[in-house]
């Protein structure tokens, strides 16, 4: 550790580490400063066909293919990471005392081979697996100390930190805060919002298990609609008032999280949490069945609200990432992808203000104000989810929500992965935005008929299917109200032209979303996953390949139900 860097980066997590390789990459002399070490253990821990977009391109567009890497099940496997292949986000909708039936089954899969599948990740295996790159990119680490104060002076500032060997003063031009909610600058600075501007409202209880069942297993086989194993995915029990995540690893241990809606269930400090989670547990047969037999390997983990705001991401000579300014709810697993939608944009302001000198808060307003617009857009999808859980229609026709507001979002960012203004979840696409509020006041109404309340939100979502997916997508089952449903994701393979298509239409319909239309980050995503491709159908069709490559290939094909043949699919 030296005395004087251009950037501190505080909090060595999957947002300091991967801050800290690009920023290394373009140049910038940088430090980490972790309080902890590695390993340790953390949540976050399912991607998004959005965040392996953008990982993939800051990989690519900074020289860092540890990035790249992380983002799908093949590349974790390569680095000898714990992981697990997600093939899709699967909803089931649970009555007190009945078990679900294949008709409150839901089903969005996530890309396909050779840009997917996308990732459960063990945290303590990721995050230690990028920050011991650090030192390979030029970038500076130290562990076991405490940032105890932040002065700033008229070329930079001034951190003092604690470590076991006494106290040390390192300057900076600017600071990076990444350390989550515990951000030590968002407390000097009294930025936390006392109440969170956020509509959601819950608490969680979770921890990690071994012997969770096979989902197939307690649910009588594959659904029909369904072309994946429902546990080769990101798992989600719905009930009233809450839900539940199921996060499987491919070393037999599984994430497993109760979320409840406080206003439903307050918190009683009196009952225990493994207690109140076993108890909660106990209403729905199918949950039950679910996690018969299953151990904590961890202790159990509760938290009142989980929901934090900030007045302020931007302060003189810092910038807070998004964990540490704010954070809505577990569901859709949107933390890790705000935090990668946070990088690609700084990067280039950060390069672009160490070459100027110039580290003024206004340098950096676009981003914080793509961040607030995004955190209120992930609070709707999230609230209205929760809002919607009273009646499985209802929240079958929110769901779909969310599924086009992901489509969008994919849109964008493969088009102008780290332009300011184009906001994750369709959030800068105006009309789209209004329809969401609309919707989350359509599911935050008192009484009425729920039918009806469903074929309200069937009529609005209904437009944008075609508007968004332009076809390219497909369904499994019934759209409307009743039934089960599954949707698969964009499937653009190795064709450059069907991509083109679906990004022209995109930007044709949605000027003011995407300002110009640029395909030089969507073709290079794709002629990456065509070379990917015609390695991954060489190497399984070997049978003698004892490879890493092969064996986590095997794990993938494995988990699609019988009815697909998902190698003859890649394939042909």
């Amino acid at each position: 550790m030296e005395n004087s860097y251009d950037i501190v980066v505080i909090g060595s997590g999957i947002a300091g580490a991967s801050v800290a390789l690009c920023l290394g990459r373009v140049g910038a002399r940088t430090l980490v400063v972790e309080r902890k070490s590695h390993p340790r253990f953390a949540i976050g821990e399912s991607t998004l066909p959005t965040t392996s977009i953008l990982l993939r391109h800051l990989g690519r567009a900074y020289g860092v293919p540890e990035l790249a890497q992380v983002c799908h099940y093949v590349g974790c496997k390569q680095n000898g990471l714990t992981a697990w292949p997600k093939q899709h986000f699967w909803f089931a909708y649970n009555h007190e005392g009945r078990p679900v039936s294949p008709d409150e089954e839901l089903m969005l899969e996530t890309l396909l081979l050779p840009q997917g599948p996308d990732c459960h990740w063990m945290r303590a295996d990721v995050d230690g697996f990028l920050t011991s790159r650090l030192p390979a990119y030029g970038v500076d680490y130290t562990d076991h100390t405490e940032v105890v104060d932040f002065v700033t002076r008229a070329d930079g500032v001034e951190l003092r930190l604690r470590r076991a060997d006494g106290e040390h003063v390192v300057r900076a031009k600017y600071v990076v805060d990444a350390s989550g909610h515990a951000s030590f600058l968002a407390d000097k600075f009294d930025l936390r919002d006392p109440v969170p501007r956020l509509k959601t409202n819950t608490r969680v209880i979770f921890s990690h298990f071994r012997n969770v069942r096979p989902t197939n297993d307690l649910l009588g086989g594959p659904h029909a609609n369904f072309r994946f194993n429902r546990f080769n995915g990101t798992q989600h029990h719905v009930f009233r008032g809450g839900w539940m995540w199921i996060i499987p690893f491919d070393n037999g241990v599984t994430s497993v999280g109760l979320v409840l809606d406080r206003d439903a269930y307050p918190l009683d400090p009196s009952t225990p949490p493994k207690d109140e989670f076993w108890r909660f547990i106990e209403r729905f047969p199918t949950v039950k069945e679910h996690l018969r037999g299953a151990e904590a390997i961890r202790e159990y983990n509760r938290t009142d609200r989980v929901q934090f705001t900030s007045k302020t991401i931007l302060g003189e000579r810092f910038i807070l990432t998004p964990h540490a300014a704010g954070f809505v709810d577990a569901l859709y697993s949107s933390g890790v992808l705000l935090t990668c939608a946070f990088i690609a944009r700084f990067i280039p302001l950060a390069r672009q203000a160490l070459a100027d000198g110039d580290f003024s808060p206004e340098r950096f307003r676009g981003v914080e104000r793509d961040f607030f617009g995004e955190l209120e857009q992930v609070d709707r999808l999230v609230s209205g989810s929760i809002r919607a859980s009273r009646h499985r229609e209802v929240h079958k026709q929110f769901w779909k929500t969310w599924v086009y507001a992901s489509f969008a979002q994919a849109a964008s960012k493969l088009l102008h992965p780290d332009a300011l203004g184009i906001q994750l979840y369709g959030g800068s696409i105006p009309a789209f935005r209004r329809d969401v509020a609309r919707m989350h006041e359509i599911v935050s109404e008192e009484g009425g008929d729920e039918l009806e309340r469903a074929a309200r939100l069937r009529e609005i979502i209904t437009g944008w299917h075609e508007q968004i997916s332009y076809g390219m997508v497909h369904t499994f089952g019934e759209p409307d109200v009743g039934g089960s449903l599954c949707i698969t994701a964009p499937d653009f393979k190795q064709s450059r032209e069907r991509l083109s298509a679906f990004l022209q239409n995109h930007a044709a319909k949605y000027p003011e979303h995407l300002p110009k239309l640029d395909l030089q980050h969507a073709t290079a995503w794709v002629k990456e996953g065509s070379k990917h491709r015609e390695n991954y159908v060489a190497t399984y069709a070997n049978e003698n390949d004892t490879s890493a490559l092969r064996r986590s290939l095997g794990v993938i094909f494995e988990g699609a139900n019988p009815s697909f043949d998902y190698f003859t699919d890649l394939r042909s």
